[in-house]
């Protein structure tokens, strides 16, 4: 729209109501055995409802859920009522029987009633209960931890006689990324991958599925506080659509994997050296510069072409050279604005726009972004800075951390003799 190359407009039009059924999943084909049946635990949840139509559309015909409300109105008339199975073709027979999986007794119980031999387990149960660290209690713990963990571990020891295809458990982005006021969640969804390692080494099929908030459905759907500090931590909500598709790719073609994180970034707040960065650089946008043939390291090179390739994009041709200013290139505002924008997103750095349209060029960007500053000085990030400890008033050593990547050297803050003076210290 920059460039001023669209036209027309877009029109929307709703899917007539008998294909709102057709699930978004790639492959359509069967793999569900629909001689057997598939115990479900949490099914009667936001998302667990769309999980019964998919195991529905995937071959299930036979679906037995475990409630833990003795007096529950939640029958199959109402499952159908509340989910897509009524509007799909395809016929289900739905179990419901009573049983609290946190109860190892109540488990075996129900996997006894099973009617048909049991395939697959698919455990979604769960719960939140948010607090910061000094409002946790250990009745908080236990309330998280008991449908998550401990009823994961009662479905794996009550499953260890049968002969299983799929044991799948609903794990969290949490257990992996960290999420505020989610310690004890974080912590349960954590045992939720270990016991998927522990299966696949001990030879059982398991599968944890790691999975960001729902925005349609689900727990975090209906708190609105956990929705908006996902968003700022740069790990927005996921779609209904997305977490399906991402299910299915897994079930169908990781047989050999344990786990799959589905998960968005958009603008996470971590620099680049930054432990958490690092370990997931394969998973944000701006991937790329960590497949660079020198070991998978920034280089000003790679980081060049890369802004060039924006600049490019942005103004439409290519003629330009690195050391170029950019506003040769006839950039407006509205590219200059972008260009920043993406220079953040991507490299978690904030350049002004006085800067973009006087005198910054891609090397000096490139140069600042590798480096540090623009002359290309090199700061220490294996060893701490060498300056002295310091004791505060009541006794405690301050000791020096090591310097962001993009801040500023010493000697713009002290001078470069004080800095040498310091050194020598």
């Amino acid at each position: 729209m920059i460039s001023g190359q669209h036209e027309g407009k877009l029109v929307l039009e709703l899917p007539d109501r008998d294909k709102r059924y057709n699930l978004a999943i790639t492959d359509h084909r069967v793999f569900l055995d629909p001689e057997a049946t598939y115990l479900v635990t949490g099914g009667m949840g936001g998302f667990g409802l769309n999980i019964l139509a998919y195991l529905t559309r995937v071959g299930a015909r036979h679906i037995t859920l475990m409630d833990r409300d003795p007096n529950s109105v939640r029958d199959r008339a109402w499952i159908y009522r509340n989910s897509n199975l009524k509007y799909m073709d395809e016929e289900v027979d739905i179990d419901i029987l009573q049983g609290d999986v946190q109860s190892l007794d109540d488990v075996q119980r129900c996997i006894n009633e099973c009617k048909r031999p049991i395939k697959g387990i698919f455990h979604l149960a769960g719960t939140l209960d948010d607090r910061s660290m000094t409002e946790m209690s250990a009745e908080s713990v236990d309330k998280v931890f008991a449908p998550k963990a401990l009823g994961a571990y009662n479905l794996h020891m009550a499953s260890l006689h049968l002969s299983l295809d799929h044991f799948v458990m609903l794990s969290s982005t949490s257990s992996t990324l960290g999420n505020l006021g989610q310690v004890n969640y974080s912590a349960a969804s954590a045992f939720l991958d270990g016991l998927a390692s522990f299966r696949r080494n001990s030879g059982l099929p398991a599968f944890a599925f790691n999975m960001a908030a729902v925005a349609e459905v689900g727990m975090a759907s209906r708190n609105t506080h956990v929705l908006r500090i996902m968003r700022a931590n740069g790990i927005p909500p996921i779609s209904c659509v997305l977490a399906l598709n991402n299910l299915d790719y897994a079930l169908r073609c990781m047989p050999d994997s344990d786990h799959l994180i589905t998960a968005l970034f958009n603008n996470v707040p971590w620099t680049f050296n930054s432990p958490d960065y690092m370990r997931l650089g394969y998973l944000i946008s701006n991937q790329r510069f960590f497949e660079d043939s020198t070991g998978k390291q920034l280089s000003v090179a790679t980081v060049v072409d890369h802004i060039m390739e924006k600049v490019a994009e942005l103004c439409g041709h290519d003629e330009g050279a690195p050391d170029e200013p950019l506003s040769s290139y006839g950039m407006n505002s509205i590219s200059v604005a972008e260009l920043g924008a993406f220079l953040h997103g991507e490299y978690n750095v904030q350049v002004s726009a006085l800067e973009l349209m006087t005198t910054a060029t891609c090397q000096s960007l490139a140069m600042t972004i590798v480096h540090g500053t623009e002359s290309g000085f090199e700061q220490t990030t294996d060893t701490e800075f060498a300056l002295p400890l310091e004791i505060d008033d009541k006794g405690h050593v301050q000791r020096n951390r090591k310097p962001s990547l993009f801040a500023s050297p010493l000697e713009d803050h002290f001078g470069y003799d004080d800095c040498m003076l310091r050194d020598d210290l």
